[in-house]
């Protein structure tokens, strides 16, 4: 047998770092399975296996079962250590700061919230994000020495080589934030920051509704509408990191015109506003309604998921506009999916609140309009979706840096 790895995609490989990239992701494996996977000798295999054990990145865990591998002594099987080190994810939402931490495999150890303040001014925010995270790393009873990447994400588009916060327009102060910067000094940990509807992508294909798909739409509907794209597996960007800003597609040519000089474009007609502000004309005429007493006679308080979540109790009000909107929102998607022929589309965020009702008029429309019809879903891991995208990445790439640092 040669020592050569066993595909051209790893051929460059130090044969240390395929050895535990093998384990990590094939594991519980035995020392003659990865002889076999990668056409290295059995001597080459136990001398990096045993370096590996001994840096405790690899543990022994076993034996494997007689009826794999016949009569004889039974292999030990080798995994990859998970506990050698951790990820955190956080999300900056509107309304609230969610944080997770979770071992190499992507394991939830622990998780928290803390509200978000985005009245209180730019240096408030930083302050609850990094409070928010000492506390997560307090109640994990983990030291920011162990861990090896951290994962942010805010409702903004994304510098993604700097880290910074270029708009999060629902967050007072938030342009032009170096928020990677910022959290690298306090922590001294590798950070990387992204959008958060791409992040829900991710955290959906890794544990929720999109797992298996390589080609995916996740569509969250909240305030407004935002979209995360993944094609062959990976995020789409697009050139300016702009790709899936689906507020802009123009809907009807001559439809009324929105702030920023776009007339029909899909934001007017089923943002979070112009939703409230039918509601509140709609209670103020007369109409009955749950959200009235959800928010205690204070219509100042209805908020998209007041709205939402009374369309998913059945109230008749609240139906009316979300059907309203979903019939906008199957037509955007009917262009995407004509565009982009996804295995998947995923419906998240706030409008999941109001369960089926969305769901079957997207779908019927899409049916209708678009040449090919995808599966279409409901999100499964609901308002957890942006923080475990970001702490999927932030374990796919530790894990590679950890790899990427053995040498042969």
């Amino acid at each position: 047998m040669t020592d050569e790895p066993y595909t051209i995609s790893v051929t460059k490989q130090p044969n240390r770092s395929l050895i535990l990239n093998l384990i990590g992701r094939n594991g519980p494996i035995s020392r003659g399975k990865l002889a076999r996977r990668t056409r290295l000798s059995p001597p080459t295999i136990s001398r990096i296996v045993d370096s590996l054990i001994q840096e405790k990145l690899v543990l022994e865990v076993g034996t494997a079962e007689f009826g794999k591998y016949g009569s004889g002594r039974r292999p030990i099987l080798l995994q990859f250590n998970s506990k050698v080190g951790y990820v955190i994810g956080a999300d900056v939402g509107e309304i609230k700061i969610r944080a997770a931490i979770a071992n190499l495999k992507g394991e939830i150890i622990r998780e928290i919230t803390a509200p978000t303040l985005p009245h209180k001014g730019r240096d408030t925010t930083i302050r609850q994000l990094t409070a928010t995270i000492h506390q997560l790393l307090d109640e994990a009873r983990v030291t920011p020495h162990q861990i090896k990447m951290m994962g942010l994400s805010a409702p903004s588009p994304i510098d993604r080589k700097t880290g910074t916060i270029i708009l999060a327009s629902t967050i007072a102060g938030w342009r032009n934030v170096p928020l990677k910067t910022i959290i690298q000094e306090e922590f001294g940990v590798p950070t990387f920051v992204e959008n958060n509807v791409n992040m829900a992508a991710v955290g959906e294909k890794r544990y929720g509704a999109g797992q298996g798909a390589k080609n995916l739409i996740y569509v969250a509907v909240s305030t407004g509408i935002g979209v995360g794209i993944m094609i062959d597996g990976r995020l789409f960007y697009g050139t300016n990191n702009l790709a899936g800003e689906i507020s802009h597609m123009v809907i009807e040519k001559d439809g009324w015109q929105k702030d920023y000089g776009l007339h029909g474009c899909l934001e007017t007609f089923i943002s979070g506003d112009e939703m409230v502000k039918w509601v509140k004309k709609s209670l103020g005429e007369g109409h009955k309604s749950i959200i009235s007493s959800m928010v205690e006679e204070d219509l100042e308080a209805i908020t998209a998921e007041t709205v939402f979540v009374a369309a998913g109790q059945g109230d008749e009000l609240a139906a009316e506009m979300v059907t309203h909107i979903s019939r906008y929102i199957g037509v955007a998607m009917a262009n995407l999916v004509s565009i982009l022929d996804p295995e998947i589309v995923i419906l998240g965020d706030d409008i999941v609140a109001a369960g089926e009702l969305p769901l079957k008029i997207i779908l019927g429309i899409v049916k209708k309009l678009a040449p090919t019809l995808p599966h279409i879903a409901l999100s499964q891991l609901g308002n957890k979706a942006v923080v475990y995208g970001n702490i999927a990445m932030a374990t796919d790439k530790a894990f590679k840096k950890l790899t990427l640092s053995s040498s042969s």
